[in-house]
C-alpha cells in the first residue's frame, strides 16, 4: 500500500517551556494531492503552544510555508476540542490550502517562528500532519517529534517520608522546578545547597547524592531524633536565589502504618492522554517522587497499538505494554497498580476506573465494549449490570473506583451498593473539585472512602500541568499501610484508609472516633461519640471542618490577632469548567487604601496573570471548576470602615455570563458571597444534584495570618447514632485542602 508521504521536525534538540523558539516542519509527499485540499498541523488538545499568526512575519509566533507548490496559510485561533470538524484527541492548530495540485514529490516546510513553546516538559511532544479535503481528513502524513524540558529553576521541591521513627535514617529528595512546577532543565550536577531544620539549625550532611540520569538530587541518611512535625528548608544560589521546604515530616517512636503518596489516575497515549507506560512510570518515580502509581488508560483503546504511532514501539496490543511496564517499575521503594478507566459506563454510572491486584489474571470483561454489552451511547441501567456481573466473574482481586468527570456526569448515584470492590471515590483531579460528587455517594448509602488523582493526559504523572484545558493540576492520596507493597496499597484502598489532597500538597491528616482510625464502622446504637483529627500542614492552617451525614457540623479556626493580610478567592460550581472556553478578568481594591500583592494562589495555567500597580491587583484567570483562584494581598491605610471591591467580568465561550461589582465590608473576618452567572440553559450542568444547577461565581474574603500554624489537633464532642457518618475537611491559607475518609456507626 503506497503511503502517502512523510513527516520531519527541525528545531534544537530540546526546547524549553515557556520559551519562544524556531521549529520547522519537512512535509515530502508520495502522492499527488488534488487543488482545494489542505495540509493542516494539529496540537494535542491539552498543549498550552502559543497561538501563530500568518500575517505579519517580523512580528513573533509567525507561521509560514515554504513550497514550489502555491498554497496559502491559514491558522486556527479557536479551534475546539469536540464537535463537528474536529479530530480528538488534536486540535486544528494551522495549515495550508493548496490553490493548485500538488504532485507526488513535492515538499513543503512549514516555519514556526519566535513560537512560544507549551508550559509543561513532554518527551514527545508532537504536532500531527494531515491533508484534508474541507473538513473531511483524508490522511494522516505523520507526526513531528519534539522533546521539551523545564526552564531554569525557580523553586525546589523537597520531598521527605511523611512518617519516621525517631533516630532512623531517611533520604530527602530535591527536585528543582521552573516557574511551571516542570523540573528544570539546567544542569545543577555541581550546586550545593544549604540545608536547615526549621528550627533554625543547620543540618550538616555531607552526602548529598546527584542522579545524572534522573536530574536528582538526594540527601542521604538524614536523622531526626525528636518527636513532632518537622520541616527541612533548602536553598542555592542559581541566577538568584531559589529556595524551598519539605512536606511535614512526623516523628514518633514508632507506627503501626505509614502514609505513603501516590496517584492511580495517569492516562497514556494509546487513546487520548501521552506518553508511554514506561515513561510515565519512571517520571512519577523520578521527578514526582511518588510512592506508588497507577497508568490506566481507557480500556476501549488496549485491544490495538495506540493512536500515536512511535518509532520503537512494538505493534502490540495496548494490554502488553501497560503489564510489561506496570511490571518492570514495581520495585522497592515504588509500587505499580494495573488499571484501565471504564469510561463507556459515562452516562450509566459515571467514569470509574477497574484495578486488578494479580497482574497475570488478564482482565476479559474490558472486552465488553466488543460484545456489545456496554456501549457508551446505550444508557441502559443493564449495561452497567453486566459490566458488574463481568467484573465478579473475573479471576483474582479488584477494584472499581468511581470519579468525576466533564460531561460524562456523576452518574445516578442509587447505584447497587458493591461496598467489596467499590471503595474510594476521586475528590480532586485535573478537572477540579469534586467533593459533592464523594459527598453524594456518602449520602446514597455508598461506603466508599475519599482519594486524589491526577486524571493526567500529559507525561508530567504526578505533577500535573492543567495546559490549555483543565482548570487543575494533581491531587495526590495519601495511602496509610502496613507494608510498602502491592499489597499495602490494594489493602488501603480497600479498607478506606486514605486521604485526599489537592495541589500535590501531602498533607498528613489522622482521623479517629472512639479511638478507631477512618474507614472504621463503630458498632450502632446511640452515644457519645470523640472524634480527634491530627493535622499537619505545608502551609497555615485557615480551617478544620467536621462533616456528619454532609452536613459541616464543627469548624476550628485559628485566633486572628493581626488584621494585615486579605486572602481573596474565587471559584464556581460548575462541573468540569474548560480553560480553553472561559475568562474572567477583574480588580481588586480597597479606595483610599493600597493593596500589595504577596502572592499568587492556584495561577496553574499559562493565561493566569496577576499584577499589582498603585495599589490595585489586576487579575485573568480562567476555569475554576471547584478550584479556587486568588491572591494573599497586603493591606495598608485601610480602616474597618471601608470596603474591598471586586470589580469581575466572566466569560464562557465568548458570551459574558457575569459583570459585576462587588463591595465586601473589611470589618468582618471573614465574608462569602455569590453571583449566579447568567448562562445559557446548555450550560447548566449538573453538580451532582438532581435537576439543571444554576452556576454560581463565590468569592471569599478572609483576614488571615501567615504565623498561623501549620500543625493543629482538634477534638470534639457528639452524640452518634446507627447510620451516622463523618468526614473531615481541611482548607489553608494557600487554597490547597484536604479530605480524610469517613467513620462510620452501623446501622441495626
Amino acid at each position: 500500500m503506497r503511503t502517502w508521504g512523510g513527516v520531519a521536525a527541525e528545531s534544537a534538540p530540546l526546547l524549553t517551556a515557556g520559551r519562544a523558539a524556531d521549529v520547522t516542519v519537512h512535509v515530502f509527499l508520495q502522492r499527488e494531492i488534488p487543488a482545494g485540499h489542505s495540509i493542516e498541523l494539529w496540537r494535542h488538545f491539552v498543549s498550552d503552544i502559543e497561538m501563530v499568526q500568518c500575517v505579519d512575519a517580523a512580528k513573533p509566533a509567525f507561521f509560514g510555508c515554504d513550497s514550489d507548490v502555491s498554497a496559502e496559510p491559514f491558522v486556527f485561533p479557536d479551534a475546539r476540542v469536540h464537535g463537528p470538524g474536529t479530530f480528538f484527541p488534536y486540535r486544528r492548530y494551522a495549515g495550508v490550502r493548496l490553490s493548485q495540485g500538488a504532485p507526488a514529490d513535492a515538499q513543503f516546510a512549514f516555519h514556526f517562528h519566535d513560537v512560544r513553546m507549551q508550559t509543561y516538559e513532554e518527551t514527545m511532544f508532537n504536532l500531527r500532519v494531515a491533508i484534508l479535503n474541507s473538513d473531511e481528513l483524508v490522511a494522516y502524513l505523520g507526526d513531528a517529534m519534539l522533546r521539551i524540558i523545564g526552564d531554569k529553576p525557580e523553586t525546589l521541591r523537597l520531598i521527605a517520608p511523611t512518617c519516621v521513627v525517631a533516630g532512623e535514617p531517611f533520604d530527602l529528595r530535591i527536585v528543582a522546578c521552573d516557574r511551571f512546577g516542570n523540573k528544570s532543565g539546567s544542569d545543577l550536577s555541581s550546586v550545593e545547597f544549604e540545608l536547615e531544620h526549621e528550627t533554625g539549625n543547620a543540618l550538616i550532611l555531607d552526602d548529598i547524592q546527584y542522579s545524572d540520569d534522573d536530574c536528582l538530587h538526594t540527601v542521604k541518611s538524614v536523622v531526626l531524633d525528636a518527636d513532632g512535625v518537622h520541616y527541612v528548608r533548602a536553598r542555592l544560589t542559581c541566577d538568584g536565589l531559589v529556595e524551598g521546604v519539605s512536606n511535614p515530616i512526623v516523628v514518633r517512636r514508632s507506627w503501626e502504618e505509614r502514609v505513603v503518596w501516590g496517584d492511580l489516575h495517569q492516562h497514556a497515549y494509546f487513546a487520548d492522554g501521552r506518553g508511554r507506560p514506561a515513561a510515565n512510570y519512571e517520571y512519577a518515580r523520578t521527578t514526582s517522587c511518588l510512592d506508588f502509581c497507577s497508568v490506566c488508560p481507557h480500556q476501549e483503546f488496549l485491544y490495538a497499538p495506540g493512536l500515536l504511532r512511535i518509532a520503537d514501539a512494538p505493534v502490540q496490543e495496548g494490554w502488553e505494554e501497560l503489564i510489561e511496564a506496570a511490571d518492570e517499575f514495581n520495585r522497592p521503594g515504588f509500587v505499580t497498580i494495573l488499571g484501565s478507566e471504564a469510561g463507556s459506563l459515562a452516562s450509566i454510572a459515571g467514569h470509574m476506573n477497574s484495578y486488578y491486584l494479580d497482574h497475570s489474571n488478564r482482565p476479559e470483561l474490558e472486552r465488553l465494549r466488543d460484545k456489545g454489552k456496554c456501549r457508551p451511547e446505550s444508557n441502559r441501567p443493564e449495561s452497567y449490570d453486566a459490566y458488574l456481573t463481568e467484573l465478579e466473574a473475573s479471576k483474582g482481586e479488584y477494584l472499581l473506583l468511581p470519579h468525576a468527570h466533564a460531561r460524562g456526569g456523576p452518574g445516578q448515584f442509587d447505584l447497587p451498593r458493591r461496598p467489596a470492590y467499590q471503595t474510594s471515590v476521586e475528590v480532586c483531579s485535573v478537572h477540579g473539585v469534586f467533593e459533592e460528587c464523594y459527598r453524594q455517594w456518602l449520602m446514597n448509602g455508598h461506603c466508599v472512602g475519599a482519594n486524589g488523582g491526577g486524571d493526567n493526559h500529559m507525561t508530567s504523572t504526578g505533577n500535573a500541568n492543567p495546559g490549555n484545558h483543565y482548570p487543575n493540576t494533581n491531587g495526590l492520596t495519601g495511602a496509610f499501610v502496613s507494608e510498602h507493597s502491592r499489597r499495602g496499597i490494594w489493602d488501603s484502598f480497600k479498607n478506606r484508609r486514605t486521604v485526599a489532597v489537592t495541589g500535590n500538597q501531602r498533607l498528613f491528616v489522622e482521623f479517629s472516633a472512639n479511638g478507631s482510625p477512618m474507614g472504621s464502622v463503630l458498632s450502632g446504637g446511640v452515644g457519645p461519640c470523640q472524634l480527634r483529627v491530627d493535622v499537619a500542614g505545608t502551609a497555615p492552617i485557615l480551617k478544620i471542618e467536621l462533616v456528619k451525614n454532609g452536613e459541616v457540623i464543627r469548624t476550628h479556626r485559628p485566633e486572628l490577632v493581626t488584621r494585615g493580610l486579605l486572602r481573596v478567592v474565587w471559584t464556581d460550581n460548575c462541573c468540569s469548567r474548560r480553560t480553553d472556553e472561559s475568562k474572567t478578568t477583574g480588580t481588586i481594591s480597597v479606595p483610599a487604601a493600597r493593596l500589595s500583592l504577596m502572592r499568587k494562589l492556584h495561577a496553574y495555567n499559562g493565561t493566569d496573570s496577576f499584577e499589582e500597580a498603585d495599589g490595585v491587583i489586576r487579575f485573568r484567570s480562567n476555569a475554576y471548576s471547584g478550584i479556587t483562584r486568588g491572591v494573599l494581598a497586603a493591606v495598608e491605610g485601610a480602616d474597618m470602615g471601608s470596603d474591598l471591591v471586586f470589580e469581575v467580568e466572566d466569560t464562557s465561550h465568548k458570551r459574558v455570563v457575569l459583570r459585576d461589582r462587588i463591595s465586601v465590608a473589611l470589618a468582618q473576618d471573614r465574608q462569602r458571597v455569590s453571583r449566579a452567572l447568567d448562562t445559557e440553559e446548555g450550560f447548566r450542568r449538573p453538580v451532582f444534584t438532581p435537576g439543571p444547577n444554576v452556576p454560581h461565581l463565590f468569592l471569599d474574603v478572609d483576614w488571615v495570618d501567615p504565623a498561623w500554624p501549620r500543625t493543629a489537633i482538634v477534638e470534639w464532642i457528639d452524640t452518634i447514632k446507627s447510620g451516622d457518618w463523618y468526614y473531615v475537611r481541611i482548607e489553608q491559607i494557600d487554597a490547597n485542602i484536604a479530605w480524610t475518609s469517613p467513620i462510620w456507626c452501623a446501622k441495626i
